[in-house]
């Protein structure tokens, strides 16, 4: 409890001198941008624009802009790096163009690369919902290699190694190559198993891999265990007849009349009365009779040689 409630200290902490450092940079932006300046910033990061994106003298959407960037143009972020939420603001300026900066919503950028890899790749995984199959191919394949190196366990870590494994079962059901398919699930497995202990019970992590059954159901790799049980292939009362009726001659032919005898009267007893039995009954009444006579005279045989 000591080191949860500490831990939270140090998260309300880093919250504030954050909030207290945007401030500060914020009445300096509007201090230079009045003196027709541009401030002396530091490049903590580097971005893309991924949708155009007005920037903001202040982090509010309801302050003034100082320019519009573009899809696909190059940016720094400056000063400090944004927290966990893609609705954080940045500071940012064009690469291009240095004298084009702002505040923008981190959810404008993409392919975030600073010096804290679990926030990169944590942006990386918030930008995989929503992709196409050939594009989310390609950003698994740029998360993977950076995720070679585990990252520090913590609650985020967790959340990274959830929303990459569910996404990776996503490319897997969507994939038309059963091998690529088994690969990736292999593969979401394993970001699974690196989830810490209190999180492996968690709804999410059950859903995904119920997700991973039914790609794994599809593929024929595992019986659905909510199809309906096949049913049983009941013998038909012509085959069972049939069958013993071969038997029943088979022993005859061997001289096992008895036991020919005997197996006729199961045919008997078992298709009395069914006309669709009757040619069956019959060849069976007949070999009962044939094999009682032989029986008849073999023990006849017997007695005259004693």
């Amino acid at each position: 409890m000591d080191s949860l409630a500490e831990n939270r200290g140090y998260r309300a902490a880093a919250k504030v001198a954050l909030l207290a450092a945007i401030v500060a940079l914020t009445v300096a932006i509007t201090l230079a941008v009045e003196r027709g300046r541009t401030p002396a910033f530091m490049a903590v990061g580097k971005a893309v624009v991924d949708t155009p994106t007005s920037l903001h003298r202040e982090p509010s959407d309801s302050t003034a802009t100082t320019g519009t960037l573009q899809t696909g143009v190059p940016v720094e972020l400056l000063q400090y790096l944004p927290p966990n939420a893609m609705d954080s603001w940045v500071l940012i300026r064009s690469s291009q163009n240095p004298e084009q900066f702002g505040y923008s919503r981190l959810r404008n950028l993409d392919q975030i690369e600073t010096e804290n890899n679990q926030l990169d790749v944590w942006h990386a995984a918030h930008r995989l919902e929503k992709t196409g199959t050939d594009d989310l191919r390609k950003r698994l394949a740029a998360i993977s290699e950076k995720l070679k190196t585990p990252l520090e366990t913590s609650a985020t870590a967790d959340e990274i190694y959830r929303i990459v494994a569910t996404e990776t079962v996503r490319l897997a059901d969507e994939s038309l190559d059963p091998d690529e398919a088994r690969a990736l699930l292999a593969s979401a497995e394993g970001y699974l198993n690196r989830i810490s202990a209190e999180w492996q019970v968690a709804t999410e992590i059950t859903d995904v891999r119920s997700e991973i059954q039914k790609v794994q159901i599809a593929l024929g790799d595992i019986p659905d265990p909510a199809a309906p049980a096949p049913p049983v292939q009941q013998t038909s009362a012509r085959a069972e007849l049939s069958r013993l009726l071969k038997e029943a001659n088979a022993a005859f032919q061997s001289g096992r009349y008895a036991k020919a005898a005997e197996l006729s009267q199961q045919v008997l007893a078992k298709g009395q009365g069914k006309r669709e039995l009757a040619p069956v009954v019959e060849q069976a009444r007949a070999l009962q009779r044939k094999s009682e006579a032989a029986q008849e005279e073999f023990e006849k045989v017997n007695i005259q040689n004693q």
